[in-house]
C-alpha cells in the first residue's frame, strides 16, 4: 500500500470500519490514472476514498474519482487542522461527472460510513 505509515493505517481501518458496515471495498484501486486509496460501495453507490495530508493531490484525486463515476469522493484528514487549507484548494475544483467532494476528518469519516450505510 502507497503512503506513509499514518497513511496506511488510516485507509487500513477506513476499509475494515467500511466492510463491517456493510460495504464492499476496494484499497488501491487501480483506475487507469492511477490508483484511489479505498472504494467503497454498495448496490449502485460508489464512494472514492483519498486518505490525504497534504493538498497536493487534490485536482488528481477529483480527475480519479470522475473515472470511475463515484457519486462522491471523500477527502479524508487525520483531523480538522488542516481542514481550512483543503477547503480553499477546493473551492475552484469541478467535476467532470458531478461528484459530491468532501472533506472528512478520520472520525467524521467513520460517522458518515454509518450515515449513509443505514440510508443506502
Amino acid at each position: 500500500m502507497r503512503g506513509g505509515g499514518l497513511h496506511r493505517r488510516l485507509v487500513r481501518n477506513l476499509a475494515q470500519e467500511a466492510r463491517s458496515r456493510g460495504w464492499w471495498t476496494r484499497v488501491e484501486a487501480y483506475v487507469g490514472g492511477g490508483y484511489i486509496d479505498l472504494v467503497i460501495g454498495r448496490a449502485d453507490r460508489i464512494i472514492a476514498v483519498e486518505v490525504e495530508l497534504t493538498t497536493s493531490r487534490v485536482l488528481c484525486d477529483i480527475a480519479k474519482a470522475d473515472q470511475i463515476h463515484a457519486a462522491e469522493l471523500w477527502i479524508v484528514i487525520p483531523d480538522s487542522t488542516k481542514r481550512a487549507g483543503f477547503e480553499r484548494r477546493l473551492e475552484t475544483a469541478n467535476t467532470r461527472s458531478g461528484t459530491q467532494i468532501l472533506v472528512l476528518t478520520y472520525p467524521q469519516s467513520l460517522k458518515a460510513l454509518t450515515h449513509k450505510g443505514a440510508h443506502s
